[in-house]
C-alpha cells in the first residue's frame, strides 16, 4: 500500500493532525502536552501506517510536514512519542509542523485559505523549494480543504473522512482504479465513434466522386 503511493514520485507529503493523523480532536478537546504520554496511543488513528508512511519518506529523501489549526506544541510532543527512538526526529516545532501562528495567527484559529497556505509554505521550506504543486500529497479529514487545495493547483489532495488509516487509502486507490476503467471506456468509445465517423465520411466521399450508374429502362 504504501509503495502505491510513492510510485507518483511526490516531494512532499503532508498530513493536517486532528482526524487525520489522530481519530479524535485532540484542540478541540483541549488537549494539553501534559496529557499527551498517557493518550497518544490510543488517539492515533493508524500509528503503524504513518510510520510507515514517514519512514519511506525519509529513506526515499521526501520531505513531510503536518499542517494543522490545531497547537505546535501539543502536536509536537504526539510526535515525540509516535517517534520516540527515533535517529532523527522526522517532525520539528521550528521545522515542519505548520500551525496559524506562523501564518501571523493564534493556534486553534481556522485561517481562511490556510491549508494552502500552510503547503505553499512547506514547499518554501523544502530542500531545494518546491514549484510542481502536482508533487505534493496532502490528506485531510475536511473536503473543504481538500477543495480548497485543489482550487489552489494542489491536484494530490485527498480526502480521508475516516482518518489516514489502511482502510481510508484503500478506498481512494479504489476509487482512481475505478475512474481510471471508466475514462479508459470512454477514452474506447469515442475511438470507436471517430473510426466509425470517418468510415462513414469515406463512404459518402466515395459516392460522391463514383456516382452509382444509371439504368435506363
Amino acid at each position: 500500500m504504501v509503495s502505491h503511493w510513492f510510485a507518483t514520485r511526490p516531494r512532499l507529503i503532508v498530513w493536517d493532525f486532528d482526524r487525520t493523523i489522530l481519530r479524535t480532536h485532540a484542540f478541540g478537546e483541549g488537549v494539553e502536552v501534559a496529557q499527551v504520554a498517557h493518550r497518544w496511543q490510543s488517539d492515533m488513528c493508524d500509528a503503524a501506517l504513518f510510520r510507515a508512511f514517514v519512514e519511506t519518506a525519509q529513506a526515499q529523501g521526501v520531505d513531510i510536514g503536518i499542517a494543522s489549526y490545531g497547537r505546535r506544541d501539543v502536536i509536537h510532543e504526539y510526535m515525540r512519542h509516535v517517534f520516540a527512538g527515533a535517529e532523527t526526529a522526522p517532525f520539528g516545532v521550528e521545522t515542519n509542523i505548520i500551525t496559524p501562528q506562523l501564518l501571523g495567527e493564534p493556534d486553534g484559529t481556522a485561517v481562511p485559505h490556510g491549508k494552502p497556505k500552510m503547503l505553499e509554505l512547506l514547499c518554501e521550506r523544502a530542500s531545494p523549494a518546491i514549484s510542481d504543486k502536482g508533487a505534493v500529497l496532502f490528506f485531510d479529514d475536511d473536503p473543504e480543504n481538500i477543495a480548497d487545495c485543489r482550487r489552489a493547483g494542489f491536484p494530490q489532495a485527498f480526502c480521508v473522512p475516516e482518518g489516514f488509516s489502511r482502510l481510508s487509502l484503500s478506498a481512494l486507490q479504489t476509487t482512481a482504479e475505478a475512474t481510471e476503467a471508466i475514462g479508459a471506456a470512454e477514452a474506447m468509445a469515442a475511438a470507436t465513434t471517430a473510426v466509425a465517423a470517418e468510415a462513414s465520411e469515406a463512404v459518402v466521399a466515395a459516392e460522391a466522386t463514383h456516382p452509382p450508374a444509371c439504368t435506363i429502362i
